[in-house]
């Protein structure tokens, strides 16, 4: 039902694309209600609403339709929360806003992680969320060079770094090699960010220490991460903010 109405909305001469887009934030509000546990409807949903925004043969979306596409990618986050990451064409809609309005959808998503409180212990799904929250974890060339002196800087920050205590596996070293990920992530960014994200992470860290050392009093040969390594990790989170945040930076050693 729903491909047949997008046909017709794309087929019908006279309609503009904000006009076309409207309905499909109809469509997706409907089927993420209705059909939660159907992803692939609202997958569909969005790939229709990228190839409409591609035949607009425009970089960034009209401004008409901009509060469309936010409302496409939003709206999911109301039912499905965290399972966007499983769509295909999310961020094929994601890449025809501008970094102001990525950056809504961003905190959207982080949000909507945090209410949920769900475990991040796929590296695959992380990967993926980093990439979709990607404004709010380092500067971007479409970025305003007042972003960092906003209001809401701050609480984006401190939101992210909840979200670092969200990362979890029951595998030890699985979950180490997580942290390194989100390390990775973090790194070489600004000052000001470093200063609310490194904390989280270096206690995220530090609560591995006596899983691992357990695992160094039974002598698990299958074991690959030992504490020398956590603290060789952690002092190289803590050191990228001596300098741009020397009593932090001692506070955590």
């Amino acid at each position: 039902c729903s491909k047949r109405v997008q046909n017709l909305s794309f087929n019908k001469a006279g309609y503009a694309t904000q006009d076309v887009l409207s309905l499909q934030v109809a469509l997706i509000s409907f089927a993420s209600k209705v059909y939660p546990d159907r992803l692939s409807y609202i997958d569909d949903i969005l790939q229709f609403s990228s190839s409409v925004l591609q035949g607009s043969a425009v970089k960034l979306a009209p401004p008409k339709s901009v509060r469309h596409v936010v409302k496409l990618l939003t709206i999911p986050l109301e039912t499905i929360s965290v399972k966007v990451l499983d769509l295909s064409h999310y961020t094929s809609v994601l890449k025809y806003l501008d970094y102001s309005n990525r950056r809504q959808v961003a905190n959207a998503i982080v949000q909507s992680v945090l209410e949920t409180s769900v475990v991040l212990n796929d590296s695959s799904k992380l990967s993926t969320l980093f990439d979709y929250i990607a404004p709010l974890l380092r500067d971007m060339d479409d970025a305003s060079k007042e972003t960092e002196l906003d209001m809401d800087f701050q609480q984006e920050q401190h939101d992210l770094a909840k979200l670092i205590h969200l990362v979890y596996h029951q595998n030890t070293d699985y979950h180490y090699q997580l942290l390194l990920f989100v390390k990775q992530q973090i790194s070489n960014r600004t000052s000001d960010r470093l200063s609310y994200t490194v904390p989280s992470l270096s206690f995220e860290l530090l609560r591995l220490v006596p899983r691992v050392f357990e695992r160094e009093q039974r002598e698990d040969r299958d074991q690959t991460v030992n504490s020398r390594a956590i603290f060789k990790t952690t002092h190289q989170v803590i050191s990228s903010i001596v300098t741009t945040s020397p009593q932090l930076a001692v506070r955590l050693f």
